[in-house]
């Protein structure tokens, strides 16, 4: 291949792995369609039992470490800017750090758990955030403050998604309510970290930086906070490491095509919740009673063969091969592997052969050569594994074979090197985008972005500086720095029933979407209720049903955002609306702070009228939950 033709060929071998795994996407989710029954079958036999219990509770502690983290940083934001002598608007910096390493974990860690499992994201998160956190409070610097925050970030974005999806995909249908439960979790981190902060900040920090010795450690309460959540996010780590072991989502091994696997993973599960004659219908003789009649093709072994190949195959005159067309693959190498010439004899008398066909026909012809005529292994892997594959499932049936065995002889034959099975991930990756902006996903994907977007906007406006508020009003009343703390401990404590009350809301005639927009409502209405107060017992009462209704609202969210998607989407989907969530929150912070500088109420304000926009759009939301999910009660899929 020459130089020149280098880069075309690279861009038709990248489009044409695209379409073929956003083909193969699409019929994975239909040929998946009878043992997704036979799982949730499997799941409702199961129940929910103490590994489901435990699963919670570590889930949980997750979204209590994240929670503790960010309410940290609202807390330490007025000790931070007396430290280092600094403007609202350059404070608002660390705020900003944080969301914008939360927008990077969100959208890697997201894609992480769709391509390598739940699994690995679920331990590796909160212990990077345990690091980080020790990291910054060793800071000697806002410069290097803001670094640590902006990792801190990273870890703590792809928490929240990956937890929450790993839990629900564990659960069965009955029982996915309880994914809202993981919000009274979140709403005890806020406690937490308030009530650390009322017990180490007053007498470690200073009031203004005027007179304060910050040399001689006057005003680093700030660092010791963040020096205790991360012991505690060490604590978390061993307790989800020794507590018990750690099974890989049911649902998002069938997604995967790893029924086998799956199979075993429940009978793990129901063993340790004592289900002494549970049999698995997943990869067991349910699934293999379907796949009897299943005509089997076999291959050659595959031989090297490095001389120059020569495609004798001429693409049809049309653009769409039907299922009818047949590739004529006697005597064709195939980059050193040939295909059986006894395909054709070796089917039963009667019965047709069973076609082959290009995985990308709902998408056109590929172009399967490169400029210069051959064949490259990512084209081979794509004309060979996946169009046997597709092939048979094109034909309503499973595929009888071993993908673990097929890919494993490839890596030893030399055929797929890393950066092969790294553009195989991209184009998977590249192909659920493609999904999700498909007719199928675009109305809902779109509005859940901007959902997801202006909630953290609106959120992030006035929870980020309700600490610096509350101080500034507190020292306007004649009153210290205790008691501005111990009012955010009470505002964080009234959040608690918000997220109880989400989990019961949803289960009502009123659904997911009219709740949620119910609960934005009542949020943007505290928010300007808590604006014009100016008594004391007026304010108080105001930040608790202000911190109700927005945890309310946030269980919601987080609770229905991971049904509305279908399992092979729902790692990237989810991780890409907590990434856009933590875009709008860096901006939040820095507008708030400049609405601040000009008067107190203006942050309350605008987030009350951001939280009405969100509220219209909950409502336009297509469906419930994700079409084709089976559901009972009031929260059945609605069109």
């Amino acid at each position: 291949m020459s130089t020149a033709s280098r880069p075309q060929h690279q861009r038709a071998v990248s489009l044409n792995g695209i379409e073929a795994q956003q083909t193969l996407l699409k019929r994975r989710d239909k040929a998946a369609v009878d043992h997704t029954e036979l799982l949730e079958d499997d799941l409702n036999a199961i129940g929910f039992g103490s590994y489901h219990l435990r699963l919670m509770c570590l889930c949980g502690l997750g979204w209590l470490s994240d929670n503790a983290t960010l309410q940290c940083i609202a807390v330490i934001l007025p000790r931070v800017q007396v430290h280092y002598n600094l403007s609202s608007t350059d404070t608002s910096l660390l705020s900003a750090s944080a969301m914008a390493g939360m927008a990077v974990g969100a959208y890697s860690w997201g894609s992480i758990a769709d391509s390598t499992g739940r699994t690995f994201p679920y331990h590796a998160t909160i212990l990077l955030t345990g690091i980080f956190n020790l990291g910054a409070s060793y800071s000697s610097s806002f410069g290097s403050l803001c670094i640590w925050m902006f990792a801190v970030g990273t870890a703590v974005g792809g928490s929240m998604p990956t937890d929450g999806t790993l839990f629900l995909e564990n659960l069965p249908i009955s029982k996915q309510y309880l994914l809202t439960s993981l919000s009274t979790f979140f709403a005890f981190g806020a406690v937490m970290s308030s009530v650390i902060g009322l017990l180490v900040l007053p007498g470690a920090s200073c009031a203004q930086a005027e007179g304060c010795d910050v040399d001689g450690g006057a005003n680093d309460g700030w660092k010791k906070m963040l020096f205790v959540l991360a012991l505690l996010d060490f604590a978390m780590v061993i307790a989800r490491s020794a507590a018990f072991r750690l099974h890989e989502s049911p649902r998002y091994l069938v997604a995967s095509r790893r029924k086998e696997e799956c199979a075993k993973v429940l009978g793990k599960i129901a063993h340790y919740n004592k289900l002494v004659d549970f049999i698995p219908s997943v990869g067991g003789e349910g699934s293999l009673k379907r796949m009897a009649n299943v005509p089997i093709v076999l291959f050659e072994a595959p031989t090297v063969d490095r001389r120059p190949v020569e495609i004798a195959h001429t693409p049809p005159p049309h653009a769409r091969m039907t299922s009818s067309a047949r590739l004529e693959t006697k005597n064709t190498p195939l980059y050193g592997h040939k295909l059986s010439s006894s395909l054709s004899s070796s089917n039963p008398p009667g019965k047709p052969r069973n076609p082959f066909f290009t995985p990308s026909e709902e998408l056109g012809q590929p172009d399967w050569e490169g400029s210069d005529g051959r064949r490259t292994p990512t084209q081979l892997r794509h004309s060979v594994d996946d169009v046997k594959r597709a092939s048979i499932e094109e034909e309503g049936e499973e595929p009888h074979s071993d993908d673990e065995e097929e890919r494993g002889l490839a890596r030893k034959e030399g055929y797929i090197s890393f950066k092969e099975r790294l553009m195989t991930g991209l184009d998977d990756w590249g192909a659920r985008f493609a999904v999700l902006f498909g007719a199928q996903w675009r109305l809902t994907f779109f509005l859940m972005v901007f959902i997801w977007m202006t909630m953290a906007l609106a959120y992030g406006m006035f929870n980020v500086w309700l600490p610096t508020v509350l101080e500034q009003r507190s020292r306007d009343a004649g009153k210290g720095l205790y008691d501005a703390l111990l009012e955010y401990v009470w505002f964080s404590i009234a959040g608690i029933p918000g997220s109880i009350f989400g989990g019961w809301l949803i289960e009502t005639r009123l659904g997911r979407r009219k709740s949620l927009a119910l609960s934005t409502v009542l949020t943007a209405c505290m928010c300007l209720i808590f604006s014009q107060t100016t008594s004391r017992w007026a304010e108080v009462l105001s930040t608790c049903m202000l911190s109700n209704a927005a945890v309310t609202m946030y269980a919601i969210l987080y609770g229905m955002t991971p049904e509305t998607f279908t399992t092979s989407l729902r790692g990237t989907a989810v991780g890409f609306l907590a990434a856009s969530s933590r875009i709008a929150g860096i901006a939040a912070p820095i507008v708030a702070g400049s609405l601040l500088a000009r008067q107190q109420s203006l942050p309350l304000i605008c987030s009350a009228i951001v939280f009405a926009s969100t509220a219209i759009c909950a409502v336009f939301l297509p469906f419930e939950r994700a079409p084709g999910t089976r559901s009972s009660g009031a929260v059945s899929m609605a069109h």
